[in-house]
């Protein structure tokens, strides 16, 4: 794994690890990625929309996230995930001027993030 939050878990062999221990092929991916597949196979979109041909999930977390999701030439959902796996990322970077940094504060002081308790 890498570029993980969980910082311990970077540099280990998390896939390797699971697939072992379950017995079963096991792929890891982005949590946008994952969201947006979901949404577009279990979700609401089968029911609104089932013969989408693009699905764009946005999610809020450690930062803001986004998944795309086509359907493929055989019809099934394809994730574009591009290079890196974070195809869908195109609202996040890591400097100062971070969309992810700007929601945040403005989710903030509109009072949409839990305030700590004093």
């Amino acid at each position: 794994m890498k570029n993980s939050n969980t910082t311990c878990l970077n540099g280990m062999p998390v896939v390797n690890d699971i697939a072992r221990t379950l017995g079963v092929p096991v792929t890891l991916a982005n949590d946008a990625n994952c969201f947006a597949l979901a949404e577009a196979t279990l979700g609401a979109v089968p029911a609104v929309v089932p013969d989408f041909r693009l699905v764009f999930g946005v999610i809020l977390g450690t930062g803001v996230g986004g998944g795309v999701v086509i359907r493929g030439l055989d019809g099934q959902p394809l994730v574009i995930g591009g290079h890196h796996g974070i195809g869908g990322e195109s609202l996040t970077s890591h400097g100062d001027n971070c969309y992810s940094v700007y929601s945040t504060i403005q989710l903030t002081r509109q009072g949409f993030l839990i305030k700590p308790v004093k």
